[in-house]
């Protein structure tokens, strides 16, 4: 994983609370915004053609296609992240929830204990492996470069000729 893509999943899993809370509330503003163009075309009937009042009605009718958009992307959002977090182990999901979804105070130091680790370096190791395994889940590809000659994959001679 390049760490642009790393950094990509951990936004998304930062926003991941906001976004699922956004599935509830935008509906309920468009549908806001549906009234609210109902009422101002309906006070329009009584008046002379023209002016604010369609400036106003092209106003609640970008913001609500815009709405309709936002919520389109978000529902895909959210399901990126929810199929990407149900390819984890419950041990990487866990790590990631503490340490990025609910942002909790003290997660270190609470992973360290839930593991027993005696240092948090390795609870950011974790973090680290449990990062990648999420951000191939997301933009596939491997989840890690080999970082030794044993980890890498052998070579294969070329042939030489006779």
């Amino acid at each position: 994983m390049t760490k642009e893509q790393c950094r990509g999943a951990r936004e998304r899993l930062r926003q991941h609370r906001a976004q699922c809370a956004a599935l509830e509330t935008i509906p309920d503003e468009i549908r806001r915004l549906d009234l609210a163009l109902t009422s101002a075309r309906t006070s329009r009937l009584d008046r002379m053609p023209g002016g604010r009042d369609e400036d106003r009605i092209e106003s609640l009718i970008q913001r609500r296609d815009n709405l309709r958009l936002q919520l389109e992307m978000t529902e895909l959002d959210v399901s990126i992240v929810r199929h990407a977090l149900d390819s984890l182990t419950t041990d990487e999901r866990h790590v990631l929830e503490v340490m990025h979804i609910t942002r909790q105070r003290g997660a270190v130091e609470r992973l360290r204990a839930e593991y027993y680790y005696a240092d948090s370096r390795s609870v950011y190791k974790r973090e680290a492996r449990a990062l990648e395994h999420f951000a191939a889940a997301i933009y596939g590809g491997t989840t890690h470069e080999p970082r030794t000659k044993q980890d890498a994959p052998p070579q294969i001679a070329a042939s030489q000729p006779r």
